[in-house]
């Protein structure tokens, strides 16, 4: 046994009233007995604090031009990086990243489903399909950098 966890970094979520941000790392459920182990159950009052650090899995990859972040995929190696186009596809099934659209861009009056915002970034990068988001296409490669920066921004204002 370790006291280390690997988990995927999926969201960041502000909480105005308390002046703190939210980090929400995901694990597979299997590693839910490592969790409680290492860090017991949550208690209001009763806080447990943790260091974060990045793990640099592309050095392990084989196409490290389309690598955007490190995926730690719960200690499995052979599952590589997500790359752009993956990057956008779990953005656009992000609530958060849906609420951003809707305060962020014109003509809406409701948070886009996962699939208008799956279409509102097609349109927005310039392709026909999320897998044409990479680096060789770097009209639509910047243009989704971009986006994400901005909804990076948006998310811990």
């Amino acid at each position: 046994m370790t006291d280390l966890l690997q988990a995927t970094y999926a969201d960041l979520k502000t909480v105005k009233t308390r002046s703190v941000c939210q980090v929400v790392l995901e694990m597979p459920i299997e590693a839910l007995t490592d969790v409680v182990r290492l860090l017991g159950a949550p208690v209001p009052g009763n806080e447990v604090w943790v260091a974060v650090a990045r793990l640099n899995l592309a050095a392990k990859a084989e196409e490290p031009a389309q690598i955007e972040h490190a995926n730690g995929n719960g200690g499995a190696p052979e599952r590589p990086p997500l790359t752009l186009a993956q990057s956008a596809g779990f953005l656009c099934g992000t609530p958060t990243f849906q609420q951003f659209i809707y305060e962020k861009s014109e003509g809406w009056d409701h948070r886009p489903t996962k699939d208008e915002a799956a279409e509102w970034l097609r349109s927005v990068c310039g392709v026909k399909s999320r897998a044409d988001i990479k680096p060789e296409n770097k009209d639509a490669a910047e243009r989704f950098r971009k986006i994400r920066a901005d909804y990076n921004a948006w998310a811990i204002t």
